[in-house]
């Protein structure tokens, strides 16, 4: 099951890096600019105008929303296309007269296979910037009561047994807290589902059995997964699409390409 995403909240220490970074780069590119201007060679001032563009870029506020997919895409064209010039440039000087094949042409081209899959990743990422997410907002509950509401369905789809069973509920750590977590149903009655967890926990939890019962009462969601990742149910997803397209105006690509497994949604209609 795609697991679920939570923001967390922007941190004192994760704008004082920045704000560290910015400052680093800013103080490299002066020292660029003072060793470009002894050389007197205008292509040594490149380095440091990036640098100066790095610093600025880390002092403002992070970009969100579509203008963050947007960038990030943008950012892994042009690594890719600088991939692309650095190793094509390689071979030319290598099947040149003046260049003969040496073991750090071999890291050249290291560094260009690994420019260009950090260029890949970016432009068709497979993960997004989370959002955070109340399970009192409406449309939240109204996937949860949907679930429950159609919860026949889960009982036939066992009954069959061609597709994997999945039930979400909330979990209580050792310390209290409350995780909303996927489990793999093994066996369903009236009022209880014996489960395994189909996750691994992200907080510490005191120990349990490998199988266990819910409450069919703290149900918050279920799935049937067949073999080639259809899935039917896996409501609480499908709201989350609808609160990203509601809050940020946009369904990012990698979100899309998940929830295109989901038969009750049609992404087209958001």
């Amino acid at each position: 099951m795609p697991s679920d995403r939570t923001l967390p909240q922007a941190s004192w220490l994760s704008l004082g890096v920045r704000l560290v970074v910015g400052l680093a780069a800013a103080l490299s590119g002066v020292m660029l600019w003072l060793w470009a201007s002894l050389e007197e060679q205008r292509w040594r001032y490149a380095p440091a105008v990036f640098c100066f563009c790095l610093g600025v870029a880390m002092c403002l506020p992070a970009p969100t929303g579509r203008l963050r997919e947007v960038l990030s895409r943008s950012v892994g064209v042009l690594l890719m296309l600088i991939a692309a010039a650095a190793a094509a440039g390689l071979v030319l000087f290598i099947g040149s007269a003046a260049g003969d094949f040496e073991w750090k042409h071999l890291g050249g081209f290291i560094a260009c296979a690994i420019l260009a899959a950090l260029g890949w990743s970016l432009l068709f990422p497979d993960h997004y910037a989370p959002i955070p997410v109340d399970l009192d907002d409406p449309v939240m509950r109204a996937s949860i009561e949907q679930a429950r509401a159609e919860l026949i369905r889960l009982r036939r789809g066992i009954d069959e047994g061609r597709k994997q069973p999945f039930i979400k509920f909330p979990l209580k750590s050792a310390e209290g807290e409350t995780e909303h977590i996927w489990a793999v149903v093994h066996l369903l009655t009236d009022e209880t589902a014996q489960v395994s967890l189909a996750n691994e926990p992200v907080h510490e939890h005191a120990e349990m059995d490998p199988r266990f019962s819910v409450p069919l009462a703290d149900l918050e969601d279920w799935a049937l997964v067949d073999r080639n990742g259809i899935t039917e149910g896996g409501y609480t997803h499908l709201a989350l699409a609808r609160m990203y397209k509601r809050d940020q105006g946009f369904i990012p690509r990698a979100m899309r390409k998940q929830l295109a497994a989901f038969r009750d949604l049609d992404l087209d209609q958001l």
